[in-house]
């Protein structure tokens, strides 16, 4: 038996509201879905403990490409094009220099790579990303040379700065932890 049209749109009307009122909660309760899914501070802590001469290299290592902006192990962005994918010879470093990168990514967990902010002034090292481009958060490592207002802890979101989309938590020298939302 084939369903007719007005079967086909219940259907379809039902599997909408379905979704709909399932998004509805899902957004309600990011927050909370949020901050237990990305590593602890204490767990990011340790992680940058034992490998704090790694992360010291892939920060120099950034610092010396600062014309490329944000690197991922899939692509890269340059502060004058974003445009993926691009020629080899237009990525912004070797492919050597690439796999340099990709290796100390894995090493470190940095799920989703560096991104540095055009200015320069803060390079963003992401352990962990979650959610989408408009409603998403990021926590990991941040290399920052000027002050930054800190918080003790970054593990409950509900503790952070009203009103703010990152939050910065010390760990050594120009060291943080951060959390961000978008």
């Amino acid at each position: 038996m084939r369903p007719n049209f007005r079967t086909s749109a219940v259907i379809l009307v039902g599997l909408v509201a379905v979704l709909g009122i399932g998004g509805l909660g899902i957004r309600s309760s990011m927050g909370r879905y949020f901050e237990h899914s990305h590593p602890s501070d204490a767990v990011l802590e340790a992680n940058f403990n034992k490998h704090e001469a790694d992360f010291e290299s892939l920060a120099q290592m950034s610092r010396a490409d600062q014309k490329v902006v944000r690197i991922t192990s899939d692509f890269t962005w340059l502060d004058t094009n974003a445009a993926w994918p691009r020629p080899e010879a237009e990525w912004g470093f070797s492919k050597e220099r690439w796999d340099q990168y990709r290796s100390l990514f894995k090493k470190l967990g940095l799920q989703d790579g560096i991104a540095r902010e055009k200015d320069g002034e803060v390079t963003y090292f992401i352990a962990s990303s979650k959610g989408l481009i408009t409603h998403g958060t990021d926590k990991g490592y941040a290399y920052c040379k000027n002050e930054v207002p800190t918080t003790e802890s970054l593990d409950d979101v509900r503790l952070l700065p009203k009103g703010h989309s990152i939050a910065f938590k010390k760990l050594m020298g120009y060291w943080y932890l951060f959390y961000m939302s978008a």
